[in-house]
């Protein structure tokens, strides 16, 4: 009938309209996207000192689009590479940056990065890509999570990570040997890998305010460590031993947890200067502690 015929053209427009609104829908979130790349490239990179781009780059239009397709193609050019990798050090600090760009694998000799009091929420996994970077500072941002990426930066000898918005660190970063300095504190861990306990050269670790239950018997294998703040958590015990071997530690943090006991092996430690217990639920602490012939401070 002509009403069903009717009808079923209804139906048809609406189909189409429908179609033609999520492809536009879809096109507009990738005009965004691309927009935000665009801006986020063109933050980075003039926000970088003494960063010499030609003259014809350094100009910024109103969308930043231009400049960031400019930018990018410079960028690629052997002149763009030549000048991109002799810069070895990179510190861009408290300037309100939001995002890292992909391009940032470009600069290939990059040994130290500073990118600390931003507002970083994520990391591009091209940052993995560095893999001449020795010194890496990410605190005080809102990171969420850290890409396995990271674990290709085996020349990493420091990683500040502190006051973020971590919930979990991936198994990867146990693959960084030369790591001598791995800074977690004050973040929303609940539990540390395993795999950190392959980091045979780490010399300072910091775990403090975070939500630690446990902590990883591998850590025993931290031969070189000396200095481990576990403060402000919730463990509830010591794992058997964790610190029979750890010889070289010379500061061990494990205030304001809910520890009961401590155990003899602490007093293994004989290069221990500070060792500080407050604030926890202690109803046993072992006597070989005084026979740590080094120890100046303990409260």
């Amino acid at each position: 009938s002509q009403g069903e015929l009717a009808y079923q053209e209804h139906l048809s427009r609406d189909r189409e309209i429908s179609f033609n609104s999520y492809i536009s829908i879809i096109q507009k979130q990738e005009e965004s996207t691309i927009r935000q790349k665009d801006q986020g490239l063109v933050d980075f990179i003039s926000k970088i000192p003494n960063l010499n781009l030609p003259r014809d780059l350094i100009r910024v239009d109103e969308n930043h689009s231009i400049n960031a397709k400019k930018i990018r193609e410079w960028m690629h050019t052997d002149r763009g590479q030549q000048v991109l990798q002799r810069i070895t050090a990179i510190t861009i600090v408290n300037k309100n940056l939001s995002s890292i760009p992909p391009e940032i694998e470009l600069f290939t000799q990059l040994q130290h990065l500073d990118l600390s009091e931003n507002k970083l929420r994520s990391i591009p996994a091209a940052l993995g890509n560095l893999t001449q970077l020795q010194v890496l500072y990410l605190h005080t941002n809102k990171l969420q999570t850290i890409p396995d990426e990271l674990g290709n930066l085996i020349q990493l000898q420091q990683l500040c990570l502190h006051n973020n918005q971590l919930q979990t660190i991936p198994a990867a970063l146990g693959n960084l040997i030369l790591l001598q300095i791995l800074d977690l504190g004050i973040n929303q861990l609940k539990a540390i890998p395993e795999e950190l306990g392959k980091l045979i050269n780490l010399k300072q670790l910091f775990l403090h305010t975070n939500q630690l239950e446990s902590i990883p018997t591998t850590l025993r294998n931290l031969k070189l460590l000396q200095f481990l703040d576990l403060g402000y958590n919730r463990l509830k015990e010591i794992p058997d031993g964790l610190f029979e071997e750890l010889t070289s530690l010379q500061k061990l943090y494990l205030h304001n947890n809910q520890l009961g006991a401590i155990p003899a092996a602490l007093g293994k430690l004989i290069q221990l200067l500070e060792l500080d217990l407050r604030n926890n639920r202690l109803e046993y602490v072992a006597m070989e502690l005084g026979n740590i012939p080094t120890l100046i401070k303990l409260c």
